[in-house]
């Protein structure tokens, strides 16, 4: 599939059309004339945007938003949305007139809210995209769309770099660069392809549980656990045998309804003796009290205290004896009570602790003869055994679960790698593209590299190495990226691998005289467009640059939105 024309359409206040650029098989140009290497916002990264955006892209507003930055340019938003602009990508499986023609016409627009369509029918995200992987691959493949696109728009390069092989986000799984390249370079056939990726989703799928359950649970690894069991395990043996040297735990348990009775009863008793134990003590304090107290009272105060009585009452009715000695009497009284008091109060406390002493007689076999000191530790140990009977527990039953999980998964491991991959086959489909990567990457950067197929379990499908040196450069130039996607074009069309026959990237480097010949010599000779940004100084003084490879010029007075 070929682009053949980016369009940016007015829709509002009538239709009018702002741009339509032309593509052509070979070399097509996007140039800032101004010729700054930073550029000028002028918009030539943003026709490219345009580009990916009609390919499924979700990131509109990049368009009017500096990614870097995130510096807004108002004016160009309010022209979109006031004006209703849509971005119109036209794209065919040849460029040549005739029955075998297929074009379809990939329209979004720009504005918030706005639709999808394909040749005029307006469609879901979700089945825009699923159309578009059936225009451009094979729908057999579980990867998606925009997993398998990403391949041949390259927007976002920052210089160098050495991970353009994971040329999506950060968080893509091997799995899914397995299933994607499987894809690309058709290693397997599609049955072959479905049965390795759904093993590796599942496989996927329950890696993801693992991390969850291992992070809710807090342990590490299996052997943690196993370890941890042991350790257990340990302590509640010793607990165990604690209780065996306190009593017969077998026994004890036989009658363990009855002791709590018991210790019920024998509580309550205890209860009682300390509460009555008090009062006798109080009951004894106020004896103590009075006894000291009691004396012959000092009778000139209380003749004095007559005497002033009399004057106030002049009738008077009892002697000054009398007053001595009921004031005795009040004293006799007094201790006599609290005598009585203290005397009760001893006979209940010596009942008492009989009853205890009888209680504790009478029921020394049900309790199994522990020593009254030793049953709240029996108790103490006996609560702690359940504590870490119950930790014990939960452990055990992660460390099944553990167990489960990893035998399964080791299931799976060995499902894959029963799958008839024809590594030969994959082989020489290598040596095939290697034999073009290494040429171009040579032209290209002066460096020959090659790529070559990794057969780790679940591992990245790809390595790539210098030919000669054995090595691979950890700053990769943009040349070397270039290389390879050139080379994926001829290797594709050799083995009619149904895909794009383009390449989109985003402002080609410096390259010195040379290599930009043998670039313009490789796109002769390959059934493809390479699309890219490039300043017009960098081209303006190469002769083998023809005026027909310049698809549009832009500069500050000629913007791509004209705003």
């Amino acid at each position: 599939m070929y682009i053949e024309r980016l369009i940016i359409l007015e829709t509002q206040p009538k239709e009018k059309r702002i741009r339509n650029i032309p593509f052509s098989k070979g070399l097509n140009f996007v140039v800032d004339a101004d010729g700054s290497a930073k550029g000028n916002n002028v918009g030539k990264t943003t026709v490219l945007r345009l580009i990916d955006i009609c390919l499924g892209a979700n990131d509109i507003k990049n368009i009017y938003v500096d990614s870097e930055s995130s510096s807004k340019n108002v004016v160009l938003e309010k022209y979109i949305i006031e004006h209703k602009v849509s971005v119109i990508l036209v794209v065919s499986t040849q460029f040549e007139e005739g029955p075998e023609k297929v074009t379809y016409e990939l329209k979004v627009d720009l504005y918030p809210r706005g639709k999808k369509y394909i040749n005029g029918t307006a469609l879901k995200r979700v089945d825009y995209l699923q159309q578009l992987k059936d225009i451009f691959f094979t729908n057999s493949s579980s990867a998606t769309f925009r997993q398998l696109i990403k391949k041949f728009v390259r927007i976002d390069l920052k210089g160098d770099n050495d991970k353009f092989l994971k040329f999506l986000h950060v968080i893509t799984s091997n799995i899914d660069y397995i299933n994607i390249y499987s894809t690309l370079f058709s290693f397997n056939n599609d049955s072959v392809n479905e049965k390795a990726h759904e093993l590796s989703e599942r496989l996927r799928s329950l890696d993801n549980d693992m991390k969850v359950y291992k992070r809710i649970n807090a342990y590490q690894d299996e052997n943690e656990l196993h370890q941890r069991i042991n350790t257990l395990d340990k302590r509640i043996s010793k607990l165990k045998s604690d209780l065996d040297d306190l009593v017969n735990s077998q026994e004890f348990k036989l009658n363990e309804e009855e002791i709590a009775h018991i210790r019920l009863q024998y509580r309550k008793l205890q209860n009682e003796l300390e509460k009555t134990s008090f009062e006798r003590d109080r009951a004894k304090d106020i004896y103590d009290e009075a006894i000291s107290s009691f004396r012959e009272v000092d009778k000139n105060v209380l003749e004095t205290l007559y005497k002033e009585t009399s004057e106030i009452f002049l009738n008077l009715n009892k002697e000054f004896s009398q007053l001595v000695e009921f004031n005795n009497q009040l004293l006799v009284n007094k201790t006599s009570f609290y005598e009585s008091l203290l005397l009760e109060k001893e006979e209940e406390v010596k009942q008492l602790k009989s009853s205890l002493d009888l209680m504790f007689e009478k029921n020394k076999d049900a309790i199994l003869l522990i020593d009254s000191k030793n049953v709240e530790k029996y108790y103490d140990i006996q609560r702690e055994l359940e504590k870490y009977q119950e930790l014990s527990g939960g452990v055990k039953e992660v460390y099944e679960r553990v167990k489960s999980y990893n035998s399964e998964r080791e299931t799976l491991i060995a499902r894959l790698a029963e799958i008839d991959i024809d590594k030969e086959g994959i082989d020489k489909k290598i040596e095939y593209f290697n034999s073009y990567f290494s040429e171009y990457s040579y032209s290209l950067s002066n460096e020959s590299y090659l790529i070559y197929y990794v057969q780790a379990d679940n591992g990245f499908p790809l390595g790539i190495t210098g030919s000669e040196s054995g090595t691979f450069s950890t700053g990769t130039k943009k040349s070397t990226i270039l290389a390879f996607d050139l080379a994926y074009l001829k290797y594709a069309e050799h083995y009619e691998i149904k895909g794009p026959k383009f390449i989109i990237h985003d402002v080609l480097e410096s390259m010195d005289d040379n290599a930009f010949k043998n670039l313009v010599d490789i796109m002769n000779r390959i059934d493809g467009q390479y699309i890219v940004a490039v300043l017009k100084e960098k081209i303006s003084s190469y002769d083998f640059v023809s005026q027909e490879m310049i698809k549009l010029e832009l500069s500050t007075d000629n913007k791509l939105f004209k705003v």
